[in-house]
């Protein structure tokens, strides 16, 4: 017990340091845009802010969606919207420690095998749709230690593997317990329970309508009333099943592997011979017939709802109703279109994830496109929608391997950008190069450029600024009040009429 709170306590020690640092970070830039590189970049336009300390290394970032704050490689904490159901999340050195809050409760991870999560005791949740389900308070390490305490007690499980325990609603088992495993364990699903000895060696299995022994991987018969009935010898050499026997036609498979397999069922027939490689399959309602050759080499399939043509490694064609897939030169070109609905979504990757294009375009017209994202490993990231909006990163080396991957969208892609380019209007644009070495910013009537602590200009209604040195020689025309900087000494020169 001691230990599973000096270890909780420990990454919350250190979220709390990382937290106080990027605090400390947030208030060295004044409320203003000021570029000070590679110390200190502040930015900020009225919906959204950025600070940065050293380049990419420490940052704070708030805006109307959500905010976020990173010492990045190791910790990064965001805070989501009202419209998120998770409330804030911390993450050190990810994926090896997460930490999420939700409303009523919270929940914790080390490499996914470590995991806690608690509930507030005041809060009033639904058992049967909150995330966390019924549990109060649950830690495991999984697969040594589990402790669920729930409110109700019949759902309680602890257990240490493999000395004792239990599980509860876990590995598609209602409850799975076991003393020495795997000398003994119980598993029981439904009205059924299967006792193993020497697991997965010897096996018995019982229930009001089910029976069944086996010695693993000799011989083996089990069956239930009308539901199933599954025997092996030599396993996985000889085998005989039945499933769903309430059916008018069972779903049947048989083998002598790896001469012969067979499966049927209402409609369908699947033989093979020298299992894998020749067989074919014929199935009715809706029709389909496929014929396999040294199987993956040749395979031709013709049906109402599939086709498919293979000749591996040349090439292999698959046609759906709603998706297709083109493969030449596996794995060297894939072409894929999905019909989702009234979009279309075109696919054409090389060599998996070196290069990949993907475009969205309004069901069968092609040429009306609505977004694309195109990435080339390691090189850059670019998306583009029918807005005109767009964005380019170079260099992009994690995103385009986890492309559905926020947190490390985040927390790393930043340490590799040495380019980005952003345009959300025609004259709507940012770009930063080189970590912030390099910004500069265009709105309608609002111009900005800066480089380093060598050059800067402002261009805008209310502003007007040019500086090298940040102020060894300069000018600036603010509120209509007019100054030159020499030797970063400013010298007034009164106001003007025009600004």
């Amino acid at each position: 017990m001691h230990g599973k709170r000096a270890l909780i306590g420990g990454f919350f020690l250190v979220l709390s340091i990382c937290n106080s640092v990027l605090s400390e970070v947030d208030h060295l830039s004044p409320e203003m845009d000021i570029h000070a590189w590679p110390f200190t970049v502040n930015w900020e336009d009225g919906f959204q802010k950025k600070t940065q300390f050293l380049g990419p290394l420490f940052e704070t970032f708030d805006s109307s969606l959500g905010s976020h704050k990173a010492i990045r490689p190791f910790y990064l904490e965001r805070t989501y919207s009202e419209e998120e159901p998770m409330l804030k999340s911390q993450s050190f050195l990810y994926p090896l420690f997460i930490h999420r809050e939700y409303e009523g409760h919270q929940q914790s991870s080390i490499l996914s095998l470590i995991r806690w999560k608690t509930i507030d005791t005041d809060t009033d949740l639904n058992i049967e749709t909150d995330p966390v389900k019924h549990y109060l308070k649950a830690f495991e390490v999984f697969p040594f230690y589990f402790d669920y305490d729930s409110w109700n007690p019949d759902y309680d499980y602890f257990g240490v593997f493999p000395i004792y325990g239990e599980l509860k609603n876990r590995l598609f088992y209602d409850r799975i317990s076991w003393v020495g495993f795997p000398f003994y364990s119980k598993w029981e699903d439904n009205d059924e329970t299967t006792y193993a000895y020497l697991w997965p060696f010897i096996k018995y299995r019982t229930g009001p309508t089910s029976e069944g022994f086996g010695v693993w991987p000799l011989y083996g018969n089990f069956k239930k009333e009308n539901t199933y009935h599954r025997r092996y010898a030599i396993w996985p050499f000889l085998y005989y099943n039945q499933e769903k026997m309430y059916l008018d036609t069972p779903i049947t498979q048989m083998g002598v592997l790896p001469f012969y397999a067979k499966e049927t069922r209402e409609n369908y027939k699947r033989e093979d011979y020298l299992w894998p490689f020749f067989g074919y399959t014929k199935q009715v309602d809706p029709t389909y017939d496929e014929l396999r050759l040294l199987w993956p080499v040749f395979i031709q399939g013709r049906g109402e709802m599939k086709y498919l043509n293979q000749f591996a490694p040349i090439y292999s064609i698959s046609k759906r109703p709603d998706r297709r897939s083109y493969w030449y030169l596996w794995p060297l070109f894939n072409y894929k279109v999905n019909e989702l609905d009234s979009i279309d979504v075109r696919t054409f990757k090389l060599l998996y994830f070196l290069y990949k294009d993907t475009t969205q375009t309004i069901s069968g017209r092609p040429d009306e496109m609505l977004a694309t994202k195109k990435h080339l490993w390691p090189l850059y990231s670019y998306w583009e929608n029918k807005e005109g909006q767009k964005q380019l990163q170079v260099l992009s080396i994690l995103e385009p391997l986890f492309p559905n991957n926020d947190e490390i969208r985040k927390k790393y892609t930043p340490l590799f950008s040495i380019y980005r380019y952003s345009e959300l209007a025609e004259n709507h644009k940012d770009v930063e190069i080189l970590f912030s070495l390099i910004q500069f910013e265009r709105r309608p009537t609002y111009e900005r450029l800066e480089i380093g602590p060598l050059f800067g200009y402002e261009y805008g209604e209310e502003k007007k600024r040019i500086e090298l040195l940040k102020g060894l020689l300069g000018y600036r025309n603010e509120n209509k009040k007019r100054s030159l900087r020499l030797l970063w000494v400013p010298i007034g020169l009164g106001k003007s009429d025009d600004n």
